[in-house]
């Protein structure tokens, strides 16, 4: 099935988060037809353990390695992810090749994204940076976690909500605004908003919970449903999510208050986002997501393949517009926040800057885990 392009005045600037979701193959002013990509497939359980069994054996013989270990679980097979830590040796010799040339193409497709390193000194430190879980060590041997204490381990919770869901609101609303949804992406990313309801204290959120409710049945019965149903549902649960999120973030927001002192925070227009593509502005009141124009778009099918290929112009991307505490929780001074909450943030953000620059150094094409979306220009 074709979608047909969609025709915009020029110069429009929409919020996708006002419209629904149209599944037509056209759609009126206020809709735009949505393509679904990367379709889910089925997996038994036994291809994850046997891909676990390769992945320590291959890994393992990475120079510098320390440890091998996995976080998360495989609740969903064929949907679910597989999350992988890998340790190393605080000098260990940059990586000569990237890690998925290792691995087949549906190896690659178990993964999902790439594992994730980290030097063996800040594996010490990891709940300094950010919430995470207790990790299953499949090979080698790991140093002990130095846990903080527990106020600032509570501050570090609500910061690692406010890294994730400013990641994952823009995500959505990205995906919302071109009228492309990734499946299985969408499906594992909407299966951490429970986490993210838990960090931010809003476990009882109506709205959220039956949010996480929704999303757990979809994941749930995704092979036994039909076709056209299941995308329904993944849209408008995506639609849902778009408010979730921006539940959370107001809540954050009001936290981030009690800490900020009232200086005025540079402005986030001068700050480096590192998200590609998402510009980020000052606003004087709420939280806001905005989509640049998009004057036409349109997906059609390759013939013989299961791919799509997307046709945009103009489509400028996001604008992100930051209300002053949330703008000094992430990068502005710790000079412009409470004591208490001052010296937790710059710990975490010299951190941050020294687990990318082990990444960077390390190469291979490993990822990181979650760090902030925002952070000052002069700092790499």
């Amino acid at each position: 099935m074709a979608c047909a392009a969609s025709r915009r005045p020029s110069g429009i600037a929409w919020r996708p988060s006002n419209y629904r979701p149209a599944l037509s193959e056209s759609a009126g002013e206020d809709n735009v037809p949505i393509a679904f990509i990367r379709e889910p497939q089925p997996a038994a359980i036994t291809e994850y353990h046997t891909l676990l069994e390769k992945a320590v054996a291959v890994f393992g013989q990475l120079p510098g390695l320390q440890a091998i270990c996995q976080y998360g679980s495989i609740g969903n097979p064929g949907i679910s992810d597989l999350d992988l830590l890998l340790v190393y040796e605080d000098d260990a010799p940059p990586s000569v090749e990237s890690w998925h040339k290792r691995f087949t193409e549906r190896e690659r497709y178990l993964f999902l994204h790439a594992p994730a390193a980290i030097s063996n000194s800040l594996f010490t430190k990891i709940t300094r940076l950010t919430t995470f879980p207790d990790p299953q060590c499949l090979a080698g041997s790991v140093p002990a976690i130095q846990n903080p204490g527990k106020s600032t381990a509570g501050a570090i919770a609500i910061l690692s909500a406010l890294d994730h869901s400013l990641r994952l609101a823009v995500a959505i609303e990205n995906q919302l605004a071109i009228g492309v949804i990734k499946q299985r992406p969408a499906l594992c990313e909407l299966h951490s908003i429970r986490h993210d309801l838990g960090l931010a204290g809003l476990r009882d959120n109506g709205a959220g919970q039956r949010l996480v409710a929704g999303i757990e049945q979809l994941r749930a019965g995704w092979f036994e449903r039909d076709r056209t149903e299941r995308r329904r549902q993944l849209a408008d649960l995506l639609v849902q999510a778009s408010t979730v999120e921006r539940h959370i973030l107001s809540a954050i927001t009001d936290w981030a208050q009690t800490s900020w002192t009232g200086k005025t925070p540079p402005p986030a227009e001068s700050l480096q986002s590192n998200l590609p593509g998402i510009s980020f502005e000052s606003s004087p009141g709420a939280l806001e997501i905005q989509a640049s124009r998009l004057t036409r778009w349109g997906v059609s099918e390759l013939p013989g393949s299961r791919l799509r290929q997307i046709f945009h112009s103009r489509f400028g991307g996001l604008t992100v517009r930051l209300p002053a505490p949330l703008i000094a929780v992430l990068a502005g001074p710790p000079t412009f926040l409470k004591p208490d909450l001052a010296e937790t943030i710059q710990s975490r953000r010299e951190l941050a800057q020294r687990y990318r620059s082990f990444v960077e150094r390390l190469g291979g094409g490993f990822g990181t885990l979650q760090l902030p979306p925002l952070q000052a220009a002069d700092r790499r």
